[in-house]
């Protein structure tokens, strides 16, 4: 469990990394790769939501959601045949 939550943690800084940039890299997009970006409100409210699901879902929350995937991986089986 504490390996799975180091992966998750790093997974989680990662993602911050990645994404913070968008913020400040919006005209360049429209520069560098064709079209510009026309509706900035759903360009920035993606990076947003990105960036919040980064904080809050990967790094916060895997204690919450680990016994429901270990219930469903039990349930399926991992695709392994019965």
């Amino acid at each position: 469990m504490k390996f799975a939550k180091i992966v998750f943690w790093v997974a989680g800084i990662w993602g911050l990394l990645v994404l913070t940039p968008l913020f400040f890299i919006f005209d360049s997009i429209g520069r560098n790769d064709p079209p510009p970006i026309t509706h900035p409100g759903f360009f920035y409210g993606f990076v947003t939501v990105a960036l919040a699901f980064q904080f809050v879902k990967l790094a916060d929350e895997l204690l919450k959601y680990y016994p429901a995937g270990r219930q469903y991986q039990n349930q399926t089986h991992c695709g392994q045949p019965e």
